[in-house]
């Protein structure tokens, strides 16, 4: 006997296919929308979970303090699983300099305070006097086209008022010196392009031999050297002085890349200038020392341990930060319940593939990724992140210090930790 379907009940069928396709698309999108309501509950709230730090898996601890061997001093190494448990602690609790490692609590502290979709703003306004006035927030992309921009609409803005005035006045809002860098970072760091200073206004990051020494004059060059001399003319000058917005009016902005762009600048590729604004614009605060101590006090109240902890910088290049490698790994699992978690670990670099890690090869066992940020001063190696796995995930923590051939031992600490299914 044969049996026919109907072209009516073939459609019937289609219809209620995609109607359990649709709806299960949308339980899906429902639940992963809960879950982001869950968890931004418990982060706001402070519900943390308690971190288990006494039950280490011995057996892993014993193979990687074997590997070590009479070198284990010199490091610090912590293991966290998903649940919250400490699966290797070796010298975990040994504050150290964490170098670029420090990236991570600057981004975290950003993420938390900032949507990552928001951007940094340097805006033209005009004054009741007619003057103009240029303020920035520390774009790292600020260049020779955007001021173009800015100048461009400075000519509009006087043709359009058809004013008898000959000469305008551009003052260049910028930082002052004392708050260029920290004051714990080297004078030789200083003459590097990766420890320009940071200032509000910044042609490229300030990275070039001029602009290391007098930024603000930088600017103010690379302004000069768009002016149109069968323009009105136009005097600038240098203030540190913001005008209050209540007697200005903006009449021009350029917008920086978004903060997720700048995150990725940040922890991938690891730029220090970027860093150090990300850190100033979360603490609402050009001063350094204000900017760290927020950051301090976020630390604290994210229930994060502060035994040994000094934070001297937001980037890391400060010899006098000291971090634990337990403090890192608690970081990393309070924001695997954030929110924007998956913004902060998207920023990181990934092993083998691209950003800073992308010459450590990683031996992915089980379809392992590795995302994380390492860290490199004078001495100093530090590598932490996450190894992701399809089922699980882990977050791990390195530091060492004075220790030869650190990068193939942290890529053999790294496949022993990716293979290994103890105490899992």
């Amino acid at each position: 006997m044969n049996t026919y379907i109907t072209l009516k009940q073939y459609k019937l069928l289609i219809y209620t296919f995609i109607f359990i396709l649709l709806a299960s698309s949308q339980i899906a999108y429902r639940t992963n929308i809960i879950k982001r309501l869950y968890d931004s509950y418990n982060w706001s709230n402070k519900n943390f979970k308690v971190i288990d730090y006494n039950n280490t898996c011995k057996i892993l601890t014993g193979k990687i303090t074997n590997f070590l061997r009479n070198d284990v001093n010199k490091w610090s190494i912590s293991l966290l699983d998903d649940k919250g448990r400490q699966l290797l602690n070796i010298n975990g609790e040994k504050a150290m300099i964490p170098a670029s490692n420090m990236k991570l609590f600057t981004t975290a502290y950003l993420l938390d305070k900032i949507s990552p979709d928001n951007t940094l703003e340097t805006t033209l306004s005009i004054a009741n006097d007619g003057s103009y006035h240029l303020n920035g927030e520390g774009d790292p992309d600020l260049n020779k086209d955007k001021l173009d921009r800015i100048v461009k609409s400075i000519y509009r803005n006087i043709e359009s008022n058809d004013t008898t005035k000959t000469t305008y006045k551009l003052y260049i809002n910028n930082t002052n010196k004392e708050n260029y860098w920290p004051a714990t970072w080297s004078s030789a760091d200083k003459l590097e392009y990766y420890g320009a200073p940071i200032t509000k206004l910044a042609v490229n990051s300030n990275a070039s031999p001029y602009a290391l020494t007098y930024p603000t004059d930088n600017v103010v060059l690379t302004i000069k050297s768009i002016l149109d001399v069968n323009k009105p003319k136009i005097s600038i000058i240098k203030s540190n002085q913001n005008i209050n917005n209540k007697y200005a009016k903006v009449i021009h902005k350029e917008n920086s890349s978004s903060f997720l762009a700048l995150l990725s600048l940040a922890n991938s590729e690891s730029h220090n200038y970027t860093s150090e604004v990300l850190l100033r614009t979360a603490a609402n605060n050009w001063s350094n020392n204000l900017a760290t101590l927020a950051l301090s006090n976020w630390i604290s109240d994210k229930q994060i341990p502060m035994k040994g902890i000094y934070i001297s910088d937001g980037s890391g290049l400060s010899r006098k930060n000291l971090l634990t490698t337990n403090s890192l790994t608690t970081l990393l699992f309070r924001m695997s319940k954030h929110p924007r978690f998956n913004y902060y670990k998207s920023s990181m670099a990934v092993a083998g593939i691209r950003g800073t890690l992308s010459d450590i090869e990683f031996d992915s066992y089980n379809s392992s990724i590795f995302w994380g940020k390492t860290g490199t001063l004078n001495g100093v190696r530090s590598i932490s992140g996450i190894v992701s796995s399809e089922n699980y995930n882990q977050y791990l923590s390195i530091i060492s210090y004075d220790v030869n051939d650190t990068d193939l031992k942290i890529k053999m600490i790294l496949d022993k930790i990716s293979h290994s299914k103890l105490c899992l």
